[in-house]
Formats: structure tokens, C-alpha cells, sequence
């Protein structure tokens, strides 16, 4: 492990790249609605994601933006409607909502990207506070309702969303992470609420007021249709589940997807996957449960990544304030070790409130640095001492033993203080590093371009997927570059309520060039490619062990 950790803090010197916030240049205006101000309900506070995909198959990063609703409802052609924006190159964006068949009003929480039927074109899977919803894209940047025809329509309270072959079929499933039961009578009335006490202070009833919802997965049948099969694949687990986050990735190292389910007030959940669908929960057993103490926290986003370049995959999690966020460092075969304190992330995440966040390389410099985007749950926090409501981005920057809060050093506009929920991460420019776009309450997202132009050097890759799903998600990408190893799934799913970038991009470090790349499938084909020239995307079809150039 220490010559693991020694070797991700070497590499070429990177230059600090520059955060600068370019959303009103990049046209995106989309006001988003969270309930009222002052949130009287726990539904009020939970936010909205986003998902970046590229819907009209020219080879940039569209944008859709869930929006909600309040309690008493709008009046008719006054209702928050979701946003889709296309990209038109240059890191500009024109709205396409209505174009696009997305102008469907409702209390849309969260979004998944995946592509589901496998004819090459993404789908949209969207949940709510109330009846999920599912479009099937057809390439052009126009989409179709077909959540009744799929079966995906359920009323349950959904979360986070992920896309994933869990049972190795060639197709995709979908998990759905479902909050609490919730359904008063008084969202019916625009003056309605429901307050408790927080520390002193009148403020919306918290998730242990209110029993946990199980949650879904839905069986793909590969005729456009989606079974339900949680309980059967052993994902019910009762009261505990309250659920907020997820990502299915490969933690024991057996090719094939598992699950893990960050819960608010409850347990976590680590879902390891038998081979053939069926799910074993054995987060306590293998130290990813709770926290070093043995306590539940209140997890809200989750992602996964190889920060420590040892191969396999660590989890990361975003909590309540007074708590500090979570790093389940992966000891090998899916046994973690919660070492949030021994890396220097539990000083400065303990006074926020954790949602998005993702494991990716900013700088370059390839190893992983982590995001998290922050906001305090209620508005009444600007009333308490040492409490806020909006509060800074973090960006925790890989120092190789451990992890420093690096925002400001990353430019003004990274961490300013917002109400940040969702984030979602990408190459929104296609200069071969990544730009983010965080979701903010109650107001327009924060589209934020990364400057730091590509002088460390980097390489994207494409997958295409032909016995295993269309887009090779939950592949295992082993790169060498310069001497140093990285490992990455490709995945678009992760952080909270959004979908990322599917595209596995690589930060090379200063290397002059990638020595070799492999490429494990999901269907168990292994594709071998190298040497390839830095800076450049390469489409790579499974089975064919062929690395193709795809032009600027």
C-alpha cells in the first residue's frame, strides 16, 4: 500500500488548473424550483441532479436539468418544466426543452443516462416524487415517453438512479434508489407544513421522522420492457433503507457489477454481486457499513474510484455536517478500512454538508482528487452559530498520503458558497479536461470551464460494446503510462441524483505517451491496445483489439 500511495504523489508537474464559472456566457438559465423558500417539508430540501449526455450523437456533452414542483402545486402553463440544452460547440448551449419532448412537468428529483434498448442512441430515466419517468432518445437530440410501455412508472419516492448489466446479459439494467415513505396530506395545501425543532430553530421533520422505502431493481427483458426484481435478487433489507446514492462497480474484483447504496440516517449497504444477478449485502461484515465508530451517518452522495493506484476501487461518501464525510479505503477483495481521519478529509468536510461529488483528475497529474458540493439542509442554518445555509465547494486535492482542501488554489469561482446538490462531471468543451456543472437550489446551475488546458496530457476513450451493453459500461480500463498504472470503470452514474460523462478520461501526468491499455469487458473479453499518441479520443469496439483515432 505505501509504495502504492508514494507512486500516485510522483509524476510530471502539473499546473494548477483555473475553475472559472461560465454560466451565463455558455447560455444556460434554467431557474431551479426546490419546493418553497422556506422549506416546510423533508421533499422541499433534497434538491436536483443533472445529467450530461450527448443526445444528438455529435460527439459533445448535452445537458438536461430535472426541475421540482412546491406543495399546492402551479397554475396551469406557470409549472417549472425540466431543461434540455444542446450543445453547440465552444461551450455554448441553446434550451431545446420542448424540441427535445422533455417539457413534462413534475417533482423530478434525479436523472440516469444509459443506453438501454443498445440501438447506439442514450436514454433518459428520470425520478420523482412521484411517478419515475423513462424517454427513449432517438440520436437526435429528440426524446420519447415510453414509461408506461417499459414498466418504469413506479410512484415510490426515487433518488439517485444507475444504469448497469448487473446479470451479465449484454443489456442494461437499472437500480433505483428510493428515499422515505412520504405523502402528507398538507403538500396538498400551499400554506401546509411540517416543522420540527432544530437546535432551537423551526425547521422541516428529518428522515427518522418517516419509515425507510425499499429499493428498486429493475431486470431488463431486451424487448423494451423492465421487470422489478429487488426482493427476489436479495436487495430488500427493510426499515434501513433509506436511499440517496449509489454506484455499482466492481469492489471485489470478480468482473461484475456490484452495488453500493449510500443511506441517509441508516447503514450503508455493500450489494456484491454472486455472478448471475443475485446480491449478498455485507457492508457491515466488510467495514463499509458504518463509520470508524461503528455509527450510521447520513449519507447523501457516493462515488468510486482507485485514489490510491493499487488497483482496486475505494468508496467515497458525502454526509451531514458534525459528522465529516466517508472513505472506505479498499484493503483488496472488497474488505474496506473508513480512513477518512489518516487522510486529512475529516477536519474540513466536517462542517458542511456533503451531496455531489466524484473521484476525477483535474489537474492532470494522473491520480484522483475528489469533489464535493456542499449546502446545509435548511435555510434556518443561516439562524444558528457556526452554521450556514450556502457553503463552498470543496475540492480535495491528491497529495499522495493524503487528501488537502485545494478549492481556493483551483480559482474564486470553485469555491464560492452555494446551495449545491447534484454535480455532474465532463468534457463539456472537448479539451481534454474536465468541466463541472453543479445543480443549486432554488437557483440557475453553476457550469464551471476547466482551464487548465492539457500540458500534463490526456486520453479519452469510446467504447463500443458488441457481446457485452452498447456502451461498455462498468468495463475495466487498466492504462500504464510513464511508468505508473491507473484503473477506471467506465461509468456515467455516481455522485447524487445526476449522470456524468460516460467517457473514461485519463490524466497522463507529463508522460509522452500511453504504453498500454486494457480493456476488460463485461461479457470477459480482454482487448490489449498500445502504444498510443497522448491527447487524442480513441473509439475502441470490443474484441477487435483496435484503437481507432476519432477527429476533432
Amino acid at each position: 500500500m505505501i509504495s502504492a500511495l508514494l507512486l500516485a504523489s510522483q509524476g510530471g508537474a502539473a499546473p494548477t488548473p483555473r475553475f472559472v464559472e461560465v454560466t451565463a456566457e455558455a447560455g444556460v438559465s434554467v431557474v431551479l424550483t426546490c419546493g418553497r423558500p422556506e422549506k416546510p417539508y423533508i421533499v422541499d430540501s433534497i434538491g436536483t441532479g443533472v445529467a450530461l449526455l450527448d443526445a444528438d450523437a455529435d460527439g459533445d456533452l448535452d445537458l438536461f436539468f430535472p426541475n421540482g414542483w412546491r406543495a399546492g402545486g402551479y397554475p396551469a402553463g406557470r409549472e417549472p418544466l425540466p431543461a434540455f440544452y444542446r450543445n453547440e460547440g465552444a461551450l455554448r448551449f441553446t434550451e431545446r426543452t420542448r424540441e427535445a419532448g422533455l417539457a413534462r412537468p413534475g417533482w423530478w428529483q434525479g436523472c440516469a443516462v444509459g443506453d438501454a434498448d443498445g440501438d447506439g442512441r442514450p436514454d433518459l430515466f428520470v425520478t420523482a416524487f412521484g411517478p419515475h419517468a423513462f424517454f427513449r432518445g432517438d440520436g437526435d437530440g429528440r426524446f420519447a415517453d415510453r414509461t408506461a410501455a417499459a414498466g418504469l412508472g413506479d410512484p415510490r419516492w426515487g433518488s439517485s438512479a444507475a444504469f448497469a448489466d448487473v446479470d451479465r446479459d449484454g443489456d442494461l439494467d437499472l437500480y433505483v434508489a428510493t428515499y422515505v415513505r412520504y405523502r402528507p396530506a398538507s403538500l396538498l395545501d400551499p400554506d401546509g407544513a411540517d416543522w420540527c425543532d432544530f437546535q432551537g430553530v423551526k425547521a422541516y421533520c428529518g428522515p427518522q421522522n418517516f419509515p425507510g422505502e425499499e429499493d428498486l431493481l429493475y431486470r431488463n427483458e431486451g424487448d423494451g420492457t423492465f421487470r422489478e426484481v429487488g426482493e427476489a435478487r436479495g436487495l430488500h433489507q427493510g426499515a434501513d433503507s433509506k436511499s440517496l446514492g449509489v454506484v455499482p462497480c466492481d469492489l471485489d474484483s470478480d468482473e461484475d457489477p456490484d452495488l453500493y447504496v449510500a443511506n441517509d440516517t441508516a447503514r450503508n449497504f455493500l450489494f456484491l454481486n454472486r455472478g448471475d444477478g443475485v446480491f449478498e449485502e455485507d457492508g457491515v461484515v466488510r467495514g463499509a457499513g458504518y463509520d470508524a465508530e461503528g455509527n450510521a451517518r447520513a449519507g447523501m452522495g457516493v462515488d468510486a474510484g482507485d485514489f490510491d493506484g493499487d488497483g482496486d476501487l475505494d468508496l467515497f461518501v458525502t454526509n451531514l455536517d458534525q459528522e465529516s464525510s466517508s472513505l472506505f479505503r479498499n484493503l483488496g477483495v472488497a474488505e474496506f478500512d473508513e480512513a477518512s481521519v489518516t487522510l486529512g478529509l475529516e477536519g474540513p468536510s466536517f462542517p458542511i454538508v456533503g451531496w455531489g461529488t466524484r473521484f476525477f483528475d483535474p489537474d492532470g497529474d494522473g491520480d484522483l482528487d475528489l469533489l464535493s458540493a456542499n449546502g446545509h439542509i435548511y435555510p434556518q442554518a443561516d439562524g444558528v452559530v457556526g452554521r450556514s445555509y450556502a457553503q463552498p465547494l470543496h475540492l480535495y486535492r491528491n497529495e499522495g498520503r493524503r487528501f488537502v482542501e485545494s478549492a481556493a488554489s483551483f480559482g474564486a469561482d470553485l469555491g464560492r458558497a452555494r446551495v449545491a446538490r447534484g454535480t455532474g462531471i465532463g468534457d463539456l468543451d472537448e479539451d481534454g479536461d474536465a468541466d463541472l456543472v453543479v445543480t443549486v437550489m432554488d437557483g440557475v446551475p453553476s457550469v464551471l470551464r476547466n482551464d487548465g488546458g492539457d500540458a500534463p496530457g490526456w486520453i479519452r476513450l469510446l467504447l463500443r460494446g458488441r457481446r457485452s451493453n452498447r456502451e461498455g459500461t462498468c468495463a475495466r480500463i487498466e492504462l500504464r503510462a510513464g511508468g505508473r498504472p491507473q484503473v477506471a470503470e467506465a461509468r456515467a452514474s455516481g455522485s447524487f441524483l445526476s449522470s456524468s460523462d460516460p467517457r473514461p478520461l485519463f490524466g497522463l501526468g507529463g508522460a509522452p505517451r500511453v504504453d498500454s491499455i486494457l480493456v476488460r469487458w463485461p461479457s470477459g473479453c480482454v482487448d490489449a491496445l498500445g502504444p498510443l499518441q497522448r491527447n487524442n479520443t480513441y473509439r475502441v469496439v470490443e474484441g477487435t483489439e483496435r484503437a481507432v483515432e476519432v477527429p476533432r
